[in-house]
């Protein structure tokens, strides 16, 4: 029966997903820690330089966990002193694995943005992606109905299709828009500091072929994006409100994920020797409607933070899932430090 159900499983996974004209893309729960993946105007906005990496994994109690990897890495250019406009630059890579039959999605891509600074304290940016895409999957892990013997299954049988699944390789774009806002300070001592990003985003507007049995009218979806994100200090003391949304549509499919983190900052850096580190501790949750609550957890050190989401799965699925969706970590590096200086009181 195990086997029996394996095959069916792996069947059924191959079928819906390269049928479906409308596919949908990865998403990540920790959206905030993939800022040029979710939009390509974000390179170079709002640090010189930044480089994170990105781990999840989900749906371990159905099948094989889907795992994705992701790296992304931007920086500001041609950014000199008294300029109100530079260029940034971004790449991102990942990975994705989903389930028994091992179907990967690989990516790699560019993004180019033109930052403008009307003044101190805000960001205008627009930006385009451009990228290479290459799905597949092992034939060694297609298991077929017809590859039952009425005992176990034979590799050895016909699988009884009319056509094989096909790798196939296209070319991906994308393009979007980004305004952030940044004043004040974020020292205990003060910690009026306001920051806020609000974006949109367009990808797959040409809608490239997206099937494994190589059917020309199967195609990807456009995706559209809208997020949002802000962090704010409560004054004289140790505590900011980080509240955030993502909402995604892509075809008929659409997801909302509303959620607010709370930071304590729980040293304050040296303004002067720079002896003492600052460091503060995150602890949030989203909601993706109709899909999961996200529990989430984050801990900054200077230039540097590491975080970790767990995913409680709350949709028709948790009769299988039993609530359990899948965890996510990320590590991120940036400069200059997020914490603010004592002379940069815009915090840009």
């Amino acid at each position: 029966m195990k086997t029996i159900f394996k095959i069916s499983v792996s069947a059924a996974v191959v079928l819906i997903c390269s049928a479906a004209s409308q596919a949908q893309d990865i998403h990540h729960s920790m959206y905030n820690e993939t800022p040029v993946l979710l939009n390509p105007a974000r390179a170079g906005v709002p640090f010189d330089a930044r480089v994170i990496l990105n781990y999840k994994s989900q749906w371990a109690s159905v099948a094989d966990p889907y795992t994705t990897i992701a790296f992304s890495g931007d920086m500001a250019t041609f950014k000199k002193k008294g300029n109100k406009s530079y260029m940034g630059v971004g790449v991102t890579f990942f990975n994705d694995k989903a389930g028994d039959v091992g179907m990967k999605t690989t990516q790699g891509s560019l993004s180019l943005s033109g930052v403008l600074m009307p003044d101190a304290y805000n960001k205008f940016s627009v930006g385009l992606m451009g990228g290479f895409v290459q799905r597949g999957i092992s034939p060694s892990n297609q298991q077929w109905g017809e590859q039952y013997d009425g005992f176990q299954f034979n590799s050895a049988l016909p699988t009884g299709e009319t056509a094989l699944l096909q790798n196939h390789n296209f070319v991906d774009m994308g393009a979007g828009f980004n305004w952030y806002y940044g004043k004040g300070e974020k020292y205990m001592t003060a910690n009026d500091g306001v920051k806020l990003n609000l974006g949109f985003a367009v990808f797959h507007p040409h809608k490239p072929k997206y099937s494994y049995y190589g059917v020309a009218d199967q195609r990807l979806d456009p995706k559209i994006v809208v997020h949002g994100w802000s962090s704010i200090g409560t004054g004289n003391s140790n505590l900011c409100i980080e509240p955030s949304f993502l909402y995604l549509r892509q075809g008929p499919m659409q997801e909302f994920t509303p959620g607010v983190n709370l930071k304590y900052i729980m040293s304050e850096g040296s303004k002067y020797t720079g002896r003492k580190k600052a460091s503060a501790m995150s602890l949030g949750g989203y909601f993706r409607t109709r899909d999961a609550v996200i529990l989430t957890t984050m801990f900054e050190f200077q230039s540097y933070a590491c975080g970790f989401s767990y995913d409680v799965n709350v949709s028709k699925l948790n009769t299988v899932s039993r609530a359990r969706g899948g965890f996510e970590v990320f590590l991120r590096m940036v400069f200059p430090n997020p914490f603010g200086s004592a002379t940069n009181k815009s915090m840009i």
